[in-house]
């Protein structure tokens, strides 16, 4: 978690090939459509931006819409009683 929470210093610090390097691990296709960068990310990335879009909100509510929460529940809960 240390490692993660500082991420995007340590990427821009990189040099340009370095940054391509990362962004080829991490970036499945990028393409430019209406005005806005739409990427798709390889997996376990995707699943990572669909559970963090699965957050609270800044009015307070879940938004577990667009997220696909329902790929981390397990098909029963582990204490049924």
């Amino acid at each position: 978690m240390a490692l993660t929470s500082n991420v995007a210093e340590q990427f821009e610090r990189q040099c340009a090939s370095e940054q391509r390097r990362l962004l080829r691990l991490v970036v499945q296709e990028a393409i430019w459509q209406n005005a806005e960068l739409r990427i798709c990310f390889r997996e376990p990335f995707e699943q990572l931006r669909l559970s963090n879009a699965a957050t609270i909100t800044k009015d307070g509510y879940f938004s577990a819409v667009d997220a696909n929460s329902g790929i981390w529940r397990r098909d029963r809960d582990s204490n049924p009683g």
